[in-house]
């Protein structure tokens, strides 16, 4: 009788210590909990594993410590923490879309999207799961699955602004800029500061088209007439084509422009990666003096942290058995989201009596978040040359100013002034850019 006893009151003690922990591990896992709302994550993380060290089954602390690894990029022990919870309760949704995303990050789509297809024929309706699939058809890069699942969460939750980026991506995907535009709009209209709904809004009045036409009319000195015309196409994403005429004698920068030769122009752009970008262009140049010049200009950028530095070679050998030549670089950067600083040194040798020259030009260009656009810029320099009138120092100021009436149509007005030895030239350009964007089906 008397061990009976025993038994009883050590299964009771038992009990009571049992209960006591699961209660003080309840009470650790609300404060984790808690810790994590306020973004204390690294205090989070050391109760969650407190948790373990008296509790590793624990599915809340496992999970929790799963969402701060992932967050941390430890994706192998994400997927550790979740799988632990999935050999307990093979159906726990929370851990099986947590999986979905942890698998996804770490690159492995096709297994996220299997793990996907199990939470959907667990819950078909589960918002976590619907938005988890949804996701995982936009990584993927498979357009069509992603706007339809994103099209249907947006109809149902029409004030999240990461459902309607994420369509707005999808758009983008299948290079509807329109549409695009439409979803990102939509999302700064919530949030208007949200950086993300900004760079869409950006990059959706900039989707590659099939056909493009840019014209630049107006008058440089009392020439006034049609400046340029250009003719491009998108051959792929990363690809584009382009024919040109024009009647300036630098190929690069409007604001060296004498409006005194013609030139046509075939020029093809590639986009080797995110950060190297190069293109290549030549043709014929048609002097006044009924002298022919070939021309030959290659162009190559390289991206960097939202820099950008550029270098470029142009090369013109004239039928008088003289070369015209000009090496440019530039520097840009951004002064803060709007602003950009973009300083660029011209070193040419033109002319039969191979004039040197060169010249500093600056340029400050404004982005706003709407889009419209101005720039300033300011250049000096100096021409040396046998003749003496026209040897000496060169400046040059320049306004624009560009705005998009939609996703395919943009205006712009460009105002320089140059002051040369022997001469000084005003000129005054409107241009018009269309684009053949796809819009809704």
């Amino acid at each position: 009788m008397e061990i009976r006893l025993i038994q009883i009151s050590l299964i009771i003690a038992c009990s009571f210590a049992l209960a006591t922990g699961l209660a003080a591990n309840d009470q650790q896992l609300n404060h984790a909990q808690n810790l994590l709302d306020d973004g204390r994550i690294f205090e989070a993380e050391l109760v969650y594993k407190n948790i373990l060290l008296t509790e590793p089954s624990s599915i809340e602390a496992n999970i929790g410590l799963a969402i701060i690894t992932s967050w941390a990029g430890d994706y192998q022990q994400a997927e550790f923490r979740y799988r632990n919870v999935l050999r307990q309760q093979p159906d726990h949704l929370q851990a099986m879309v947590g999986l979905g995303y942890t698998l996804a990050w770490s690159g492995q789509l096709e297994q996220a999207e299997a793990t996907f297809d199990r939470a959907a024929q667990l819950a078909p309706a589960n918002f976590d799961v619907e938005k988890g699939a949804g996701f995982i058809a936009l990584w993927r890069k498979d357009s069509r699955l992603a706007i339809s699942r994103f099209e249907k969460l947006v109809a149902l939750n029409p004030d999240n602004t990461e459902l309607l980026i994420a369509l707005g991506q999808a758009h983008l995907l299948n290079l509807d800029g329109t549409s695009a535009r439409d979803s990102f709009q939509a999302a700064l209209t919530l949030e208007p500061g949200n950086r993300a709904a900004r760079d869409g809004y950006r990059e959706a009045h900039s989707v590659p088209s099939k056909l493009e036409v840019l014209l630049l009319y107006g008058s440089n000195d009392e020439d006034t007439g049609l400046r340029q015309i250009e003719i491009g196409s998108w051959l792929n994403r990363r690809s584009r084509l382009w024919i040109r005429y024009d009647d300036s004698l630098s190929l690069d920068a409007p604001d060296l422009s004498r409006g005194d030769a013609e030139n046509l122009l075939l020029g093809y752009f590639h986009e080797f990666n995110s950060e190297w970008l190069g293109s290549f262009e030549f043709g014929k140049r048609d002097l006044p003096d009924d002298k022919d010049q070939d021309i030959y200009g290659l162009e190559l950028v390289h991206l960097q942290a939202g820099k950008s530095y550029k270098l470029g070679l142009q090369t013109a050998p004239h039928s008088d058995d003289f070369t015209d030549q000009l090496t440019y670089a530039s520097y840009g950067y951004p002064a803060d989201e709007n602003w950009r600083i973009v300083p660029t040194l011209y070193l040419s040798r033109t002319g039969l009596l191979e004039d040197e020259n060169w010249l500093l030009l600056t340029h400050l260009d404004y982005q706003s978040d709407a889009l419209w656009g101005a720039g300033f810029g300011i250049g000096f320099g100096e021409t040396k040359s046998e003749l003496p009138e026209f040897d000496g120092s060169v400046t040059t100021a320049s306004v624009k100013w560009f705005m998009p009436i939609s996703t395919s149509f943009r205006i712009s007005l460009l105002i320089n002034h140059e002051d040369r030895p022997a001469s000084d030239r005003t000129s005054v350009i409107l241009g018009f850019n269309w684009r053949l964007q796809k819009g809704r089906k």
